[in-house]
């Protein structure tokens, strides 16, 4: 019987080695980036203040500026509209024109479109001025070029009407893509006769908001008091402008924070006009911060880039002069074979000399002590695996021999002797020690013939698939490498299910590794179960094989580990009451070995 070498080479592990002239390269690395971050942050955060700092300045500035120029425009309107109430010659003729619109005396209409004339002169700002009747349903608008008197438009007197709480002295309104202020007249006994309403021209608002707000981005909204939009202004970039101002207004509360709050896209900022009569909502947008961070970032980055290459450079010149040496060792440990007692010249007189002269003397001391250890160790689990292999179950034998006896006394045909034959060619195939790889079609012949003496055992129940490819069938695999994984099979997932018991033999080749899988329809077991299987066959494979039960899975996994290593041996799948899926992961080629 030839002697298994399963000794394998004991060389260091790359996994997780750093060099030095890596870890130079990354101190510096982090020496540089640690300060060009630091600053670009301060940097990024100093510039962002002071950008949102003068963006919210400016707007309470300008809030404030443009409040002050609507109070004034206030002033100055509800002046004209008591000038309105006051003129006697007006009202007068105001109150001939309610009762009889229609025969309105000469003198009464020239004194309406005087004095209406006189504000339209007065103010180039004003495109007309309506007076609209509630009583008479008629009205008389006054432009620069001329006046009419018209009996008035469907529901113009209602659009004028507000409702209960909101004021009805000099407030604002936008209609017909206009913005208006008007004023309700009564009569002496209170009750509301006319509507007086001077219309400015479409520019007006606009222009009034472009010269008190300042340059950058802003956008500006005046609502009355009833929260309606009365002027609309923004920078064309700002095109959440409109949305953002929408949903403080849906918000109901009262619009007045000229502190400022913040939004998504922008700074916001409200101020009352006139006891409510206006509301300014002004928005400052926070683009101009953003660009000034992105500025900052990339400027940040560009010298960080800078500072990366130096320091490349610089790492790259320093790990060259003083890591070479300590490189050179590292990378004859990385990938050496100690068996072979591995050497490296001895360059330097200081600590790395000492390193040098360590690692020499350490590899002698490795070589020793495999020689002395890890060999004797190996040889005497190939001698317990001998043991084993040596040994074939009790039970299994003993029920074939009861059933050749019994089959002897009930009847004399041919199938006696085919039982003994084959059963002769297991224990033949079992006990030769000769060989410890056989090519993968005599393990599944010597298979086979162990599966047709349990379908006489239990009267043709079993069906067999070999799924094989022919390709595979001459790869060398250890000697009875799957027949204990069927027993198993047989002992604890085949024997309580009733009905056919179906066993598929397939293989899967992955490079210079080969995956054979038994899988059979059995009842399966519990996932506590297979994860407490699982754990011990991969934990401690040796205590699993002293173990009594699953010793056949536990013998072949603990096999293949000490031939391949511990990256190979078995893989178990189960599903309860469906079956279990036994895959045992060898090498293909071991010619050596024969």
């Amino acid at each position: 019987m030839k002697k298994t070498d399963t000794s394998q080479p004991y060389r260091t592990k790359k996994k997780g080695f750093l060099s030095i002239g890596k870890k130079l390269f990354l101190a510096m690395l982090l020496l540089t980036l640690l300060p060009t971050t630091a600053l670009t942050i301060y940097s990024t955060v100093s510039v962002s203040q002071s950008k949102k700092s003068e963006a919210i300045q400016n707007a309470e500035a300008s809030v404030s500026w443009l409040r002050n120029k609507l109070n004034d425009l206030v002033v100055a309107y509800t002046r004209n509209f008591y000038d309105l109430e006051t003129d006697t010659t007006f009202h007068d003729a105001l109150l001939s024109w309610n009762d009889d619109p229609t025969s309105l005396a000469y003198d009464k209409r020239e004194a309406i479109i005087g004095k209406l004339n006189g504000y339209l002169s007065a103010n180039a700002d004003l495109s007309h001025i309506t007076l609209v009747g509630t009583k008479n349903g008629h009205s008389v608008d006054v432009t620069p070029t001329g006046a009419s008197f018209t009996e008035s438009k469907e529901g113009e007197a209602a659009s004028y009407e507000r409702e209960s709480g909101l004021q009805t002295n000099a407030y604002f309104l936008w209609q017909q893509n206009e913005a208006s202020i008007n004023h309700g007249m009564n009569l002496s006994n209170g009750t509301l006769f006319a509507y007086a309403s001077f219309h400015w021209r479409k520019d007006f608002f606009p222009r009034v908001i472009g010269e008190i707000q300042l340059s950058g981005l802003y956008g500006t909204m005046l609502l009355n008091d009833g929260n309606q939009t009365v002027c609309s202004v923004r920078d064309d970039s700002m095109g959440e402008f409109e949305a953002e101002a929408n949903a403080l207004v849906a918000q109901g509360n009262e619009l007045s924070f000229t502190n400022g709050r913040e939004g998504k896209h922008s700074f916001w900022f409200a101020s009352s006009v006139s006891g409510g009569k206006l509301q300014i909502l002004m928005a400052a947008s926070k683009a101009p911060i953003r660009q000034a961070q992105a500025r900052e970032i990339m400027m940040g980055i560009l010298v960080a880039l800078i500072s990366v290459i130096v320091s490349a450079v610089l790492s790259a010149f320093l790990a060259s002069r003083l890591s070479q040496p300590i490189g050179t060792l590292a990378s004859t440990m990385r990938g050496s074979d100690f068996t072979k007692r591995p050497k490296v010249k001895e360059t330097n007189h200081d600590e790395i000399g000492v390193l040098q002269r360590s690692f020499n003397q350490m590899s002698d001391d490795i070589a020793d002590l495999i020689d002395s250890e890890y060999k004797s160790k190996l040889a005497a689990r190939d001698a317990e695996f001998r043991a084993m292999q040596s040994q074939i179950n009790p039970h299994f034998v003993y029920n074939t021999l009861q059933l050749i006896g019994g089959m002897s006394l009930e009847t004399g045909d041919h199938r006696i002797y085919d039982l003994t034959t084959t059963f002769s060619d297991i224990l033949h195939y079992s006990l030769s020690f000769d060989q410890e790889v056989v090519p993968l079609k005599e393990e599944i012949r010597y298979l086979e013939k162990y599966i047709s003496i349990q379908n006489q055992r239990f009267s043709g129940r079993i069906s067999f698939e070999n799924q094989v490819n022919s390709e595979d069938m001459d790869t060398l695999v250890p000697k009875l490498i799957l027949q204990p994984i069927l027993e198993n099979s047989f002992s604890h997932g085949l024997s309580e299910k009733s009905g056919p018991w179906k066993i598929c033999l397939a293989a899967k080749g992955e490079g210079d590794d080969l995956s054979l899988t038994l899988s059979d329809n059995g009842v399966g077991m519990s996932q506590e179960t297979l994860q407490s299987l699982r754990e011990s066959l991969t934990n401690d494979p040796e205590r699993s094989l002293r173990a009594s039960k699953h010793i056949g899975l536990a013998n072949v996994n603990l096999r293949a580990r000490l031939l391949y290593g511990p990256s190979y041996g078995i893989h178990i799948e189960s599903t309860p009451n469906e079956g279990t899926s036994v895959t045992v992961k060898v090498k293909k080629h071991w010619e050596e070995h024969r």
